[in-house]
């Protein structure tokens, strides 16, 4: 016990050297009056206390440079005050209630943020570049896609990568937020950020760091620590206007009672701590649980934006349906066969219908098909692509894409088609049509009743897929507002029409760049720890589970649901307790760690703003 508290003393002098020397002087001034030394009691604290006004003044002036005004106004009127009054333990009481409270803030601040400092902190720097038979240790920034690295026991993974030879076991846990470990081996993909418990192997960088997905998560991560949202602002701007409503009570009083003590009474009671230190913690913390759920908040500000929000706009595919495809059927024309439709189609990469393209490769795969080689690719996004197979015209995506090109389907199968279907045209000729499957996933149905719950007014289906398609999920998940067959440009039209706001699309985070920055909070849903479009969505879910943007909103609209309690409450507590001080029923001195305790007990409130 004893050596842990010589582990704590130069730690809190470090960093709070003023704390400590207040400390001092309470102590020293204590020991001067018990000895009859009044004088130099007073002294010692008066010049304590001054030292403190120095240094909040300065404080002051750095904040007003960078827009925050109302932080420190009432400390320093009211120690100034009470050291002109010759109230010397009342400035420094004072000076005590307001370090200590700024130590416990400080810390509950570092408490609150600490998962997410966490990535920042211990993000590589370097790493083990295999040259030839060497292993030389290489600023991570030099790291180039294909080059070899050497991972062993400890080492956090620097770049994504795959693995080249042996085999380790790792932790991904710090973005999957899945316990426990898994074992990559020899062709298995890493992500940046997992950290090795055990095993040895090489790795073949698969991007540079920049292009990583811990560079992703961590620029997310440092936005987000870095924003201020606005009712941080709002409350600063409401911090300033109480400070004055303090002012005019203590200068009323003291006018009335033609008694000084009455003014410094009152300043040395009030304290605006609940509109400017709850809000911002409030915020921070929640940011931080969410980001231990799997869900990472680029901004402050789209933090509030998702607690405000009105309207919430689905895709379909990997958003309320699951993020993988699968052939129920393949219908194959004109002396085609289904193996050769499958060669064909899986040529042919298409990043708008990535989830079809995903499941024809992996179909190509199960049979050892060997994809041809296309060329002049040519996609039209949302709709499908041509290209040329083996010298032959290729033409893969849905009917209206197909027809288009003048491929005729017959009527009696133009009216049959299958809402998930797409179509594959080889030569001119129509080839096959494969039907895709694509279940709801089994939390959609309780996300939707959970936003609602949490105030959600509307609820929207945009999708490229056919009418039928978005139809059957609408109605299963009662959404009432669809729009099937919408290409991107009809998305953004949707999104921005949208007459309840904010307004919050929920998209694969790859096909939906343009619609995620349009909308007042872009979500990305992304998997495996995997972060998706950081550079177009305002939140990334990198857990393959939409439950959690559920979750996202619900704590979000729970934060600045208690932050605005916290912040009328704690305001009109601290307003009837300089009521009290002017009318002089509270001392100064008493006053003063009055203060102290409910500037404490607002952090403490602040931590549990999201709480259920």
């Amino acid at each position: 016990m004893a050596k842990r508290f010589n582990n704590i003393q130069p730690v809190l002098i470090r960093r709070y050297p003023l704390l400590s020397a207040t400390l001092l002087a309470i102590i020293l001034g204590l020991a001067f009056q018990l000895v009859s030394w009044g004088g130099t009691a007073h002294w010692l604290l008066g010049a304590v206390s001054l030292v403190a006004v120095v240094l909040w003044v300065i404080r002051l002036y750095d904040n007003i440079r960078t827009g925050s005004y109302g932080s420190d106004i009432l400390p320093i009127v009211s120690v100034m005050a009470a050291v002109i009054l010759d109230d010397f333990w009342a400035a420094i009481i004072l000076v005590l209630a307001v370090t200590a409270a700024k130590a416990v803030s400080d810390y509950a601040a570092r408490q609150a943020k600490r998962d997410l400092a966490a990535v920042l902190g211990e993000a590589p720097q370097r790493a083990q570049v295999i040259r030839g038979k060497k292993v030389v240790d290489t600023p991570l920034r030099l790291v180039r896609a294909g080059d070899r690295l050497a991972l062993s026991l400890g080492d956090i993974v620097p770049v994504d990568g795959v693995v080249l030879d042996g085999a380790v076991e790792i932790d991904e846990s710090r973005f999957t937020h899945t316990p426990g470990t898994v074992t990559k081996s020899v062709g298995e993909r890493l992500l940046s950020g997992s950290r090795v418990v055990g095993g040895n192997a090489a790795i073949k960088a698969a991007a540079a760091a920049n292009q990583s997905n811990y560079h992703q998560a961590s620029r997310l991560i440092r936005s987000a620590l870095g924003s201020h949202a606005p009712e941080v602002r709002r409350s600063d701007v409401h911090a300033l206007i109480f400070t004055g409503f303090v002012f005019i009570v203590g200068g009323v009083a003291w006018a009335l009672s033609r008694n000084p003590d009455r003014f410094l009474g009152t300043l040395a009671i009030a304290t605006a701590a609940p509109l400017l230190v709850g809000p911002s913690l409030a915020i921070i913390a929640g940011i931080n649980r969410l980001f231990t759920s799997g869900v990472i908040i680029r901004t402050a500000k789209a933090f509030e934006q998702l607690a405000r929000a009105k309207t919430v706009a689905f895709g379909k595919t990997g958003t309320l349906t699951e993020s993988r495809l699968a052939i129920e059927s393949i219908e194959t024309y004109n002396s085609f066969g289904a193996d050769e439709v499958i060669r064909y189609a899986a040529a042919i990469p298409i990043p708008s219908l990535h989830l079809t393209s995903q499941a024809i490769a992996a179909a190509a795969a199960e049979k050892s098909l060997k994809a041809a080689r296309a060329r002049h690719i040519a996609e039209i996004p949302g709709q499908g692509a041509a290209a040329t197979v083996n010298g032959k015209k290729v033409l893969f995506g849905r009917l209206l894409f197909l027809e288009h090109h003048l491929i005729g389907l017959g009527k009696k199968m133009a009216k049959k088609q299958p809402p998930s279907a797409v179509y594959v045209a080889i030569g001119d000729k129509l080839a096959a049509r494969i039907t895709m499957k694509n279940d709801v996933r089994p939390e959609s149905p309780a996300v939707i009743q959970q936003l609602a719950a949490s105030g959600i007014k509307d609820t929207m289906l945009v999708t490229g897929d056919s009418k039928a398609s978005a139809a059957a999920v609408a109605k299963k998940l009662h959404i009432s507002t669809v729009h099937p067959e919408a290409m991107p440009a009809d998305k953004l039209r949707v999104v921005e029409a949208a007459p309840l706001r904010p307004v919050v699309y929920v998209g694969n985070g790859i096909t939906d760049a343009s619609v995620l920055t349009a909308a007042d909070v872009g979500v990305a849903m992304g998997a495996d720890g995997l972060v998706t479009n950081s550079d177009s969505a305002d939140v990334v879910i990198v857990r393959d589970d939409l439950s959690l943007f559920a979750l996202a909103v619900s704590i979000a609209k729970r934060t600045f649901r208690g932050t605005r309690q916290l912040v009328l409450a704690g305001s009109g507590l601290s307003f009837i307790l300089a009521i009290a001080g002017a009318a002089g029923r509270i001392l100064p001195v008493y006053g003063a760690a009055i203060h102290g305790v409910v500037d404490i007990a607002v952090v403490f409130a602040a931590l549990r703003a999201n709480r259920p």
